[in-house]
């Protein structure tokens, strides 16, 4: 058919008919006039920045309302990792929680999926104890931003309840922005984390032995000026 092959070349499609208002033709049915197709442009920095997210270990989905093919298309145009399968809203509704756990572990392309699908996905995902960010920009994303870890909305031309119901507003349309945030949280928690070892491995076993000697009332053993040697040495040697 003509709407498979514009789909499978990433182009939408709307499909336009007319029928006659007037009371007495009332059941007469539509007259199929023909399709209208067209097709989004695909930024060119889109697949560098899908790789730098995969290189990164951020793992990219795509959930759409478009045709399967049109997002098999698109996906594979941006490098989407395992862009062969596609799980439509269909196939949703027909699987149990279980299989449908286990399709969205290797699942990154979704088509056809309506505002309710794709909070199930985004449920799905969380239990899987995944810290899902989810970005959109319209009504029938409000949902899924609302319950993601993180809510992305598209600052650009989105909807006010995209906007009201996310957690962050994004003032530029570009991925790059979201890589580039994930990248800088990770460095902080890694040097918080590591601020934390420090304080348990060294301040609390020198807090612990200046209580045991107190309470057991031994020699002092470590002096201020022990202590801030030692302080010295451990953020000389790193």
């Amino acid at each position: 058919f003509p709407s498979h092959e514009l789909t499978s070349q990433g182009f939408r499609i709307i499909a336009v008919a007319e029928k006659s208002i007037i009371k007495s033709d009332k059941n007469k049915k539509f007259t199929f006039l023909g399709l209208i197709a067209f097709q989004d442009e695909i930024r060119e920095e889109s697949r560098e920045y899908v790789t730098m997210c995969q290189k990164n270990n951020i793992r990219i989905c795509m959930i759409t309302g478009d045709h399967k093919n049109t997002a098999k298309y698109v996906a594979e145009k941006v490098g989407i990792d395992n862009h062969q399968e596609v799980l439509i809203g269909d196939d949703i509704d027909k699987l149990s929680p279980k299989k449908l756990s286990e399709k969205i572990k290797t699942v990154n392309v979704y088509a056809r999926i309506t505002p309710e699908q794709k909070l199930i996905i985004i449920k799905s995902l969380m239990e899987e104890k995944n810290v899902v960010s989810m970005t959109g920009d319209g009504v029938n994303d409000a949902l899924a931003l609302k319950t993601a870890n993180v809510g992305l909305a598209i600052g650009k031309g989105g909807t006010d309840i995209a906007r009201e119901t996310s957690d962050v507003i994004l003032m530029e349309n570009n991925l790059k922005n979201i890589i580039e945030g994930i990248i800088e949280g990770r460095r902080i928690y890694s040097n918080l984390a590591i601020t934390a070892r420090y304080i348990f491995s060294f301040h609390i076993p020198i807090i612990l032995l200046s209580i045991s000697v107190a309470v057991l009332q031994l020699p002092v053993l470590l002096l201020p000026i022990h202590i801030a040697i030692l302080e010295f040495i451990i953020v000389t040697g790193k």
